[in-house]
């Protein structure tokens, strides 16, 4: 956990200063997706609960896809009106991958 501590710190301190709150959201997703995968394993252990390989596989493809739609997004949160536009036009494309991926018909059954 100290090693995503130091994530957290490092790419909080070098990329911040230079990029606000688009970096601190960016670390928050390295962190979060570095903590899931380091614990997964050992939850998977504990809890009687199993998720297929497939559906592992399809979340990180979500996650990894989602991260590079945002990312790719940044250039436009840098005034309000641009900031509302680019939430316009992130949010339908994460419901397509989100359809693309297959999460609903996981989530309904």
């Amino acid at each position: 956990m100290l090693c995503a501590v130091a994530i957290s710190l490092t790419m909080n301190i070098l990329l911040i200063p230079a990029y606000g709150f688009v970096a601190a959201a960016i670390t928050s997703g390295v962190v979060h997706a570095f903590l899931a995968l380091l614990l997964l394993p050992r939850a998977q252990a504990l809890l009687p609960a199993r998720l297929p390989k497939d559906v592992i596989g399809k979340a990180v493809l979500f996650v990894l896809a989602s991260g590079i739609l945002i990312a790719l997004s940044a250039p436009l949160l840098t005034t309000h009106v641009l900031t509302l536009l680019g939430i316009a036009l992130i949010v339908p494309a994460i419901g397509g991958l989100f359809l693309l991926t297959g999460f609903k018909r996981f989530l309904l059954a």
